[in-house]
């Protein structure tokens, strides 16, 4: 850095007393000799840009500790047994969702999960090769069923934080939390983005009968929380709310919805168009339940009993070249295509807890990719 720009930095910093510092400073250089003058103003120059980048550093980490504090005082009074009471609006810090200029779309290759790690369900992000984890979430609350918008700014999920099941939108982050759904009969859960990021499809629970009997119907919104439309009705054909119509993904082009639901003694896959007409069957012989569709439309992946437990297979979306990807002594659950459809992504408890693993898409190389020792699932995966 050159004199004159240590002095005018000064002059910014101290004033009239930096300044008049520097002068004699100044003075007291050019009389020494010219090389002792050139090492000693190096020195000086070396000192002050070292001074000026600790304060710029201080500075920084406490912008960063303020954004932290609340996380950190939650986290501190659950170790110390404290619980902190739920108020509702302490949930609500805006009336309706808005995307935030702030939120900066993250790099490709990003996984978002659900885990008991820290001793109960929370939402993680981290880099697919396993650096950088970041916990997005922190409350005594339940937070699952984590689901990215199309640009990577935002994260929508479901949680329990008000009682019962509502959905929630935040930014990449963590921070901006916004509920999205305000229905305080029902629980609203399992939602996911469409690809135009424009709707978002999840599950409604209610007794919808009025005979005590609750099941889950799909519904959409727009991505705001707005427009909430039914796009199943299933009167009289569940007998609980663990055998509905459950939502599962969007095609690539956002105009199909895979879902899965109860009908004749069995779960089975379906499909059907953004606004819910033309329903079809894809299977109706075996318990079938989660379908996934491939990037490129060929292909879907689910999750079947046919063969004694929960594995995973993959078909033609016509219902042709069926292949079973999995063989294990666990339940197999969540397939999801990544990677070009050359990964899929999975949930296996086949070492005695729930925790996340990919494959190959023909089934080969199957490998645990989290492994925390605690829960581990939900994944929802970034390009």
């Amino acid at each position: 850095m050159s004199k004159s720009k240590d002095n005018s930095m000064w002059l910014k910093i101290g004033g009239l007393a930096g300044a008049v510092a520097i002068c004699g400073l100044v003075v007291a250089v050019l009389q020494l000799s010219q090389s002792l003058a050139d090492s000693k103003q190096q020195a000086i120059a070396q000192q002050t840009s070292d001074a000026l980048n600790i304060q710029s550093q201080a500075t920084i980490a406490s912008l960063l500790d303020k954004q932290f504090q609340f996380q950190v005082a939650l986290a501190t009074a659950q170790a110390q047994g404290i619980t902190p009471p739920i108020v509702e609006p302490t949930y609500l810090p805006s009336p309706t969702f808005q995307a935030n200029a702030t939120s900066v779309p993250v790099s490709g290759d990003q996984l978002a999960f659900v885990s008991e790690r820290d001793g109960n369900k929370e939402i993680y992000v981290m880099n697919m090769d396993g650096t950088n984890l970041r916990r997005l979430t922190s409350n005594s609350a339940t937070d699952e069923s984590p689901s990215w918008s199309p640009d990577g700014t935002h994260i929508v999920f479901h949680s329990d934080r008000s009682g019962n099941r509502q959905i929630y939108v935040m930014n990449n982050d963590g921070s901006n939390v916004v509920r999205l759904t305000k229905d305080y009969k029902s629980d609203n859960s399992w939602p996911i983005w469409s690809p135009d990021g424009t709707s978002i499809i999840f599950a409604n629970i209610d007794d919808y009968d009025n005979n005590g009997k609750f099941r889950t119907e799909v519904f959409s919104m727009n991505s705001d929380g707005t427009n909430i439309k039914r796009l199943t009705f299933n009167t009289g054909e569940s007998d609980n709310y663990a055998h509905s119509a459950w939502p599962s993904g969007w095609s690539q082009d956002g105009n199909q919805i895979l879902f899965y639901q109860y009908q004749n003694g069995l779960d089975q896959l379906w499909i059907m168009d953004s606004d819910g007409k033309g329903q079809r069957k894809l299977t109706n012989t075996y318990w079938d339940a989660i379908p996934f569709m491939s990037a490129n439309g060929q292909w879907i992946s689910f999750s079947s009993f046919r063969d004694g437990n929960y594995e995973i297979y993959r078909m033609e979306l016509n219902g042709k070249n069926l292949v079973r990807l999995t063989k294990s002594t666990g339940e197999d659950w969540r397939p999801i295509w990544i990677l070009n459809d050359t990964k899929i992504l999975f949930e296996s408890d086949r070492s005695g807890i729930t925790q996340i693993y990919w494959m190959n898409s023909d089934g080969s190389e199957q490998e645990c990719l989290i492994c925390s020792g605690a829960y581990d699932g939900q994944p929802a995966w970034y390009p």
